[in-house]
C-alpha cells in the first residue's frame, strides 16, 4: 500500500515537472561552462568512484520504495505528503506537528545502537554525523541498544532510514558506497 501510494507521488510530481519544462514562462537552466569544466577535471582523477546516494540505492534496487531517493515512510506519512497541491507538498516538507505529535519525534536525545554488520567505516561515518548535529543543532547522539526507542546502525543493502521517530526499534542501513 505504501509503495502504491509513492508510486502515485511520483507520477503526480513527474506530470508536473513536464508540465513546467514546457511551459515557456518557466526560465530554462543551462548548466555555467565553470561546472562542465570542473566535472571533467574532477573525473579525470584516478579516485575511486563514489555513487550519490540515490544511485546507490537504485543499484540495490530500493528506489522505488524510497522517498526522496533515502527516506522511508510510514503510511501515515505517505498519506500526509501525498495530498494536497505542489505549493501543499513544499509547506509538507518543513517541520510540524501531526496528530502523532508529540510521539514523532526525538527529544533532545537519539538512542542508537550499532547492529553487529556494522563495519569499522560504518561506525566512523555515522559517528562523524552525529557530532556535526550534536555541534550544529540541540540533539544528542547517546549509543543505548537497550533504550525504548532506537536507531539500529546497520549495513544493508542501500543506504536509508525512517522520518522521524517511528516508535520502537528503526533502522539506517549503510550500505556499500554509504560510508563514504
Amino acid at each position: 500500500m505504501v509503495h502504491e501510494k509513492l508510486a502515485n507521488l511520483r507520477k503526480r510530481w513527474m506530470d508536473n515537472l513536464i508540465q513546467q519544462r514546457d511551459d515557456p514562462r518557466q526560465p530554462q537552466q543551462r548548466i555555467p561552462d565553470s561546472v562542465t569544466a570542473l566535472k571533467k577535471t574532477v573525473f579525470k582523477r584516478n579516485a575511486p568512484t563514489v555513487l550519490p546516494i540515490h544511485e546507490i540505492n537504485r543499484e540495490a534496487n530500493l528506489s522505488e520504495f524510497m522517498y526522496q531517493a533515502d527516506m522511508v515512510l510510514t503510511l501515515p506519512q505517505v498519506e500526509l505528503i501525498g495530498g494536497g497541491s505542489t505549493a501543499d507538498a513544499r509547506k509538507k516538507r518543513q517541520a510540524y506537528r501531526d496528530v502523532f505529535y508529540p510521539n514523532t519525534i526525538w527529544g533532545n536525545t537519539v538512542y542508537y545502537y550499532f547492529d553487529s554488520t556494522a563495519t569499522p567505516a560504518i561506525r566512523t561515518a555515522f559517528l562523524a554525523a552525529t557530532q556535526f548535529w550534536q555541534k550544529n543543532t540541540c540533539i544528542t547522539f547517546q549509543e543505548n541498544m537497550f533504550s525504548l526507542n532506537r536507531i539500529r546502525v546497520f549495513k544493508g543493502q542501500g543506504c536509508y532510514s525512517y522520518v522521524g521517530r517511528v516508535g520502537g526499534q528503526q533502522d539506517l542501513s549503510l550500505g556499500t558506497g554509504c560510508e563514504s
